[in-house]
């Protein structure tokens, strides 16, 4: 390791290649999952909550008590991702 620089290793460099083509999940095989952020004010966790299969809506639960979510999804809504529950 005499070749490398004494801070290597201890850096993250978020510029680097790593040599794989990039992702193109709009024409992906396996397109991400929908997900909300969701701040869970009854034990002050925070989590995310996925659209369901119906694509109807976006369900969940608290992490920590299990407490359920369901925010709808409709027209005349909102483009907000992240939000407050319970």
């Amino acid at each position: 390791m005499a070749d490398q620089p004494e801070s290597a290793g201890r850096f993250f460099d978020a510029t680097s290649e790593t040599g794989q083509p990039p992702v193109d999940t709009k024409n992906s095989a396996n397109p991400p999952n929908p997900f909300l952020g969701i701040r869970f004010r009854c034990c002050q966790q925070y989590g995310r909550i996925y659209r369901n299969a119906d694509r109807t809506a976006y369900d969940g639960h608290c992490p920590r008590c299990g407490q359920r979510v369901q925010i709808p999804i409709g027209g005349g809504g909102t483009g907000a991702r992240f939000f407050e529950a319970g």
